[in-house]
């Protein structure tokens, strides 16, 4: 049994959405009536379908198949693709995962293709099964409120790695240091793959805003421009936390090298006060059957005198000297 789920939403006279089966595209695309087809499920199993009533490139049915790959908006004669990369951050187990969609945009539809349910795609579902009327400010708008709401998303996953970095923040300037450096590494690593999905999709959008393309509207680039400065404030935000949580980590190191040079710093006035003594026991403990002042019976206290005196000597001059 086939596990793809298939959504058809066509605009009807009044301007409001409208459900329709499948079966009503090749109707639609010969009216040029707007509408969106949403498949959600495995991609091999509606590539078919795609390829059957739709003049997409091959190349790009190829990348839905593999949606992992780099984001990318590619220009074919009939229609416009973008692969874009939406976020499902899980703040329990601290995992970052990314969801992958194609977007077909035509002159009359948009067509969306992705393997896993997407909190982004169901929001405008819901809006369109309550009778919104996004069909009627063009296709193009449907894409934007898509890519609107899971660019919106991304805030929430900046927003749970700002509180893990306040968090060792504070773990590291009040010395609970233990286990830090897995967390720092782990949000590091978040950041990181954060950025490679950021920084396409930016470089993406702004390509969408400098070219003149046939099937985004000029109403429409003004909300695809508030995408991009979304996605700007995102990649300085994301900046902004992996310099602070380098600065965290160095932070972090140099309390540990710290911590290791006072320990030294102690064990070499202890090496030091116990070399002295060392050297006089060791001299007055050789195997000589004649030691000046072994026959004295008072020897013992005096040695042990002389070297407590030493001690102390060497104690006082350490103190003077800021040493310890």
């Amino acid at each position: 049994m086939s596990s793809l789920q298939m959504h058809l939403f066509a605009m009807a006279e009044a301007g409001a959405a409208r459900r329709l089966e499948v079966a009503a595209v090749p109707q639609l695309l010969q009216e040029k009536t707007p509408f969106w087809l949403d498949l959600e499920g495995p991609p091999h199993e509606g590539i078919p379908l795609l390829a059957q009533h739709f003049p997409f490139h091959p190349l790009a049915l190829e990348d839905c198949e593999h949606n992992n790959t780099q984001p990318k908006l590619e220009e074919y004669p009939d229609h416009l693709f973008l692969l874009l990369h939406a976020l499902n951050f899980n703040v329990e187990r601290y995992i970052l995962d990314h969801l992958g969609i194609g977007v077909f945009l035509g002159a009359s539809y948009v067509v969306t293709v992705h393997d896993q349910p997407m909190r982004s795609v169901t929001a405008v579902r819901d809006v369109l099964d309550k009778g919104g009327k996004l069909l009627s400010l063009g296709v193009d708008r449907v894409a934007h409120a898509i890519i609107d709401r899971f660019v919106d998303h991304y805030f929430e996953a900046i927003d749970a790695i700002d509180e893990r970095l306040e968090e060792l923040e504070q773990a590291i300037f009040s010395n609970q240091t233990e286990g830090i450096l897995q967390p720092v590494f782990d949000s590091k690593k978040q950041l990181l793959a954060m950025r490679r999905m950021v920084a396409p999709q930016r470089e993406m959008l702004s390509l969408l805003m400098s070219h003149d393309f046939p099937f985004i509207q000029a109403s429409s680039l003004p909300y695809f421009r508030d995408i991009l400065d979304h996605i700007y404030r995102i990649s300085e935000r994301i900046e902004m936390n992996r310099d602070l949580l380098t600065g965290a980590l160095e932070i972090h190191l140099t309390q540990l090298s710290n911590r290791l040079g006072a320990v030294m710093k102690t064990l070499s006035v202890i090496a030091t006060i116990m070399l002295p003594l060392t050297f006089i026991t060791g001299v007055f403990g050789m195997n000589f059957k004649f030691i000046p002042g072994l026959e004295w019976p008072a020897s013992f206290w005096v040695l042990l005198g002389f070297m407590a005196t030493l001690s102390g000597v060497l104690l006082y001059i350490f103190g003077r000297k800021k040493w310890m």
